[in-house]
């Protein structure tokens, strides 16, 4: 099989458009293989490709902490199923290398043999210039490497070793290290004066103009040249979004879902039309505990209330996808996108004259894997909740799986912690008391449009699991 004829290069656009400079090495990329696909791939394209065609690492790749570290992850995902060559947009190519990609079928660019010693390995070559036909046996060792769960626990504290130990070339190295001399043979390695004729430092020197002959000695050998402008490095974990999708969950057990709540839950389909949307039944639920968390599933099951079961499986669903998750008596109002901007865990608070800080798990956003959706759903399944009293049930619910609950649990986080969690404002999320929300569902809210003037959405506090009997 011989290499298609496709070059691929990415830019999300999530912190910008492209920068000028990548648009001309682009352009070089065009000019030297004029008879190759080009395709330059945003974010949303990467998104829609990690869906349609690797369903089954999708959630990790929206868990990676590092926006780098997706990008890493699916050029090696677009190499297995397209094949052809990538480049990093702070590569420029310099003439083709046609000859030497002939009968090759997977291969890597090699670095100055200076940065072999300096990073103390035994060899280096990198991600930033690749190649490969579809489904080669190495790259797909490399996809099985990197979408592992182990990759989403690694220390984030030193940002450079967990990238590169994790999706980057030290991942890749390693994993080349450990084929056999037979396997290694399908791989070829792309010498440095071919594709990396300058080191970092020179690279920097030569484009400051500091060191441009430098530069024009690399050109005149070189079939490309890496300029190491590594933008990744000043990103900070902080920086992942809440992944666009809007969850609610209504599991049949107790009947059909009512009109009224079926109305209600096509606002947040109209307002967010780019969100993905899932209600999850009793089945999805089950299934999804199964499959995600099994060291729960006995627990889960004998919950003495379905709602805390209803409750619970919302922490679950957010701690492993992410998104925005709805309780069915809210109504949309305007698309809540703007207002989660920026964050990575967030809760509707509720006025309250008497209570400080109180607030509820009816609405909720969270980036996946977070770190107090992880220490809630620790609690619900530790001995204290197990072992709580089952009457009252208000009681049982509220300090088990309920919003009592949650506000214990944010009473015991430290300052620093409580700054990585937003209480909505309740003019936002919340602008009705419970009293007013049961009139307004009659007058259809004519009589307090002047309490929602800021609002993006309205809870009518239906409360629906409060009149069932006992399970």
């Amino acid at each position: 099989m011989i290499i298609p004829k496709v070059i691929h290069q990415i830019w999300s656009g999530i912190n910008g458009s492209l920068p000028e400079q990548y648009k001309i090495w682009g352009e070089t990329w065009r000019r030297d293989y004029p008879d190759w696909k080009y395709m330059l791939w945003d974010n949303e394209q990467m998104e829609i490709f990690v869906r349609d065609n690797y369903p089954r690492y999708r959630e990790i790749y929206r868990r990676f902490p590092y926006h780098i570290q997706r990008w890493d992850a699916v050029r090696y995902l677009i190499l297995d199923k397209i094949g052809g060559m990538y480049a990093d947009c702070d590569y420029e190519s310099i003439k083709p290398m046609h000859d030497w990609l002939a009968g090759k079928s997977c291969g890597f660019a090699l670095e100055p043999e200076y940065t072999y010693w300096f990073f103390n390995k035994r060899l280096m070559f990198n991600n930033a210039l690749m190649f490969a036909v579809p489904e080669h046996p190495f790259m797909q060792k490399i996809i099985q490497a990197v979408f592992s769960e182990r990759n989403l626990h690694y220390p984030t504290a030193n940002k450079n070793e967990c990238i590169m130990n994790t999706t980057g070339p030290w991942a890749l190295i390693d994993l080349y290290e450990q084929l056999s001399d037979s396997e290694k043979s399908g791989i070829s390695l792309i010498p440095a004066r071919m594709v990396t004729p300058l080191d970092g430092a020179q690279a920097q020197m030569a484009l400051s103009g500091s060191a441009d002959f430098l530069l024009q000695a690399a050109k005149q050998s070189a079939c490309a040249i890496h300029y190491f402008h590594s933008s990744w490095r000043s990103e900070e974990p902080e920086t992942q979004t809440i992944p666009k999708i809007i969850h609610q969950v209504w599991s049949g057990r107790h009947g059909p879902l009512p009109s009224r709540f079926a109305a209600w839950g096509e606002t947040w389909k109209r307002h967010h039309p780019d969100y993905e949307y899932k209600v999850w039944d009793e089945q999805a639920m089950l299934d999804f505990v199964a499959s995600h968390y099994p060291r729960y599933l006995k627990h889960f099951l004998n919950f003495p209330y379905d709602i805390q079961r209803w409750d619970t499986i919302r922490y679950l669903i957010l701690h492993e996808l992410g998104g925005v998750y709805a309780d069915f008596d809210y109504e949309s109002l305007k698309p809540i996108g703007a207002l989660l901007a920026g964050k990575t865990c967030c809760f509707a608070a509720e006025s309250s004259p008497a209570v400080n800080q109180i607030f509820n798990n009816a609405l909720m956003a969270c980036v996946p894997g977070h770190f107090f959706m992880k220490q809630i759903i620790e609690h619900i399944f530790s001995d204290s909740c197990l072992s709580f009293p089952k009457s009252p049930k208000g009681d049982c619910v509220m300090s088990t799986t309920g919003p009592w609950m949650l506000m214990k649990l944010y009473s015991q986080l430290t300052r620093e912690e409580k700054q990585n969690i937003w209480l909505v404002p309740a003019r936002h999320v919340t602008p009705l008391n419970w009293q007013q929300a049961q009139l307004a569902q009659n007058k259809h809210l004519t009589e307090y449009r002047h309490l929602m003037k800021e609002a993006y959405a309205v809870h009518y506090f239906c409360s629906t699991w409060w009149d069932k009997k006992d399970e």
